[in-house]
């Protein structure tokens, strides 16, 4: 009597990485990518020519990381999901990328800022990680929260707390930027959970003063907001886009 043996899953897993979708999805990135390298190389062969040498050092430096970034993209996608729903991953994650934008504090600064750790000959930028970090992290207390108590709005508070912990760490770097992109995140994974718009609005609403506070407290993000009023009176500095 026959018996019917079924294929093992991973080999649907990988007829699925070849389907049309997917291979759209990798045209278009690699486009991309292709059209910054072009852009990158533009705005800087004369400079890099002058001060390094060789016009191609950051186009260089801009292919070896769209390696290294497609290599990781590869075997990332290779991984099972499950995996990264792990409460020790997600944590070991988040509490080791927090710890190095910790540290980047400590390096000596970089046109006023400290947000980079050297490497070698590349400069690492940890609030890049943190931020995966934080959406693995806000994913798994939204729907650890949602499948305990049925209601995603269990995850605001936590929510709010990594989130503010972690754009508080960037904003002493400072890089107000990337932590209203945090802030970003948690809204639009908040929102796809099924917390109500009206909500969110009102959370919205309230930080408005303290990224208002941030913006204008700083002199040369104040310049920044205001260089479109008057972009001639810095055309190389604060105005240059703004007269382009």
């Amino acid at each position: 009597m026959a018996v019917a043996v079924a294929r093992p899953a991973k080999v649907f897993r990988r007829s699925r990485l070849y389907t049309w979708g997917t291979v759209l999805r990798v045209v278009a990135l690699v486009a991309l990518s292709l059209f910054g390298c072009v852009m990158i190389y533009s705005a800087s062969a004369v400079s890099s020519a002058e001060t390094s040498g060789s016009p191609y050092r950051y186009l260089v430096k801009q292919m070896a990381a769209l390696v290294v970034g497609g290599i990781a993209a590869f075997v990332i996608s290779r991984t099972d999901y499950r995996f990264f729903a792990k409460p020790v991953i997600v944590y070991l994650a988040f509490g080791g990328a927090f710890a190095l934008c910790v540290l980047a504090l400590l390096q000596p600064p970089i046109n006023a800022a400290r947000r980079w750790i050297p490497l070698g000959p590349v400069m690492f930028q940890p609030s890049e990680f943190l931020k995966v970090a934080l959406v693995l992290l806000l994913a798994s207390q939204i729907a650890r929260k949602t499948l305990t108590w049925g209601d995603p709005q269990k995850a605001i508070r936590p929510a709010l707390f990594f989130t503010l912990l972690a754009a508080g760490v960037v904003l002493l770097e400072p890089d107000l930027g990337t932590a209203a992109c945090y802030v970003m995140l948690a809204g639009v994974l908040l929102w796809l959970a099924g917390v109500r718009a009206k909500l969110l609005l009102l959370l919205g609403a309230g930080a408005i003063p303290l990224v208002l506070a941030a913006a204008l407290t700083a002199d040369y993000r104040r310049a920044r907001l205001l260089s479109f009023l008057r972009p001639e009176a810095d055309p190389l500095g604060a105005g240059f886009q703004a007269l382009q």
